[in-house]
């Protein structure tokens, strides 16, 4: 049995895929098999990746018809043999240390889940530094809750996550998310008070392009954008963790006014209805009234009041044009 499943969904990414590939092969850690889910790519993805296996029998080509990336995800889960499971996007890279340091740290402090630090680059990352070690440290119980609310960058991406298989058990990713997807599976892990190994060592490279996961402004015009915020939100409410859906409150209802103006803007009339509708209810939520004034007061005007919004968005935009175009001062000799 191999000690790590490398899970990589595939999709379209024949400019990508190889470097991906290199960068996981390149690892100092060895004992690993490099699942790699095929999601009905009409590209040269594929054919890309039987060359890679080739050359490393590590390297494991699966095929499916599109079904989007959490069923991708998913089928790695049920193909995947080693005792942990790390995720990483085709179109992304990873330090050559990253495994091999994660996976000694989980088993030197029998920690169930290990994290690192990411970096976002529109550049191909072609040398990393490798002469000082990572600073790790370690968290759980319910503190490992609070890392994960509150390091929300960080901690609720999938890429660059090592878990043990048994953590996650018959947990699957949700294939009717269609943005969140994969914080709403890291938090219902983190809903076990799991322990935690992290450190904030920019090991993991998102690479921003436009058709990227992480960059598709394309997610915000769709109404189920915000559903896992809400999920959390009020998963964290029943649970009487005020604290924290709060937090998710304010990301509930920064999602929702960017998902109002996209659609807004793509004159989807339908759309935008029913987004309004859903802001009417989050005005009665009983978290809406310990939101910051300011916020409220962008939500409302966005939802129910545009020419209020639109000088809120021209007053700001003048702003930063004048704190632009200010000359700081010589200091006096």
């Amino acid at each position: 049995m191999s000690k790590i499943s490398v899970i990589i969904p595939l999709y379209n990414r024949e400019e990508f895929i190889a470097s991906c590939l290199q960068s996981v092969i390149s690892q100092t850690y060895r004992d690993m098999e490099v699942v790699v889910i095929d999601d009905g790519s009409t590209d040269r993805s594929p054919e890309i990746c039987m060359e890679w296996s080739r050359t490393d029998s590590r390297i494991k080509l699966w095929r499916q018809k599109n079904s989007g990336v959490s069923a991708a995800r998913n089928r790695g889960l049920e193909l995947a043999e080693g005792e942990y499971v790390f995720f990483l996007d085709s179109d992304d890279k990873i330090h050559p240390l990253l495994l091999e340091s994660s996976v000694r740290q989980m088993e030197t402090r029998q920690a169930h889940i290990a994290s690192c630090g990411h970096m976002r680059t529109e550049k191909d990352i072609s040398s990393f530094p490798t002469d000082e070690p990572a600073h790790w440290q370690s968290t759980e119980g319910y503190e490992s809750e609070a890392w994960f609310h509150t390091n929300r960058k960080a901690a609720a991406a999938i890429g660059g996550k090592m878990i043990r298989r048994d953590l996650i058990g018959s947990l699957r990713f949700d294939e009717t998310l269609r943005n969140g997807e994969d914080t709403m599976f890291l938090y219902e892990l983190m809903c076990q008070q799991p322990r935690i190994v992290f450190t904030t060592e920019k090991w993991y490279y998102y690479r921003i392009h436009p058709n990227s996961l992480t960059n598709s402004d394309s997610l915000a015009s769709n109404i189920r954008y915000f559903e896992c915020s809400r999920r959390i939100r009020d998963g964290e409410w029943r649970r009487g963790h005020a604290e924290f859906a709060l937090i998710w409150e304010k990301i509930t209802i920064m999602q929702m006014e960017r998902s109002f103006l996209s659609l807004k803007k793509l004159g989807d009339r339908e759309g935008c209805g029913q987004v309004k509708h859903l802001a009417s209810a989050e005005l009665r939520h009983p978290l809406y009234r310990r939101v910051r004034l300011y916020m409220r007061l962008s939500f409302m005007s966005c939802m129910f009041c545009p020419p209020l919004y639109e000088m809120k968005t021209l007053l700001r935009r003048d702003y930063y044009k004048c704190l632009n175009t200010i000359k700081p001062q010589k200091s006096p000799r």
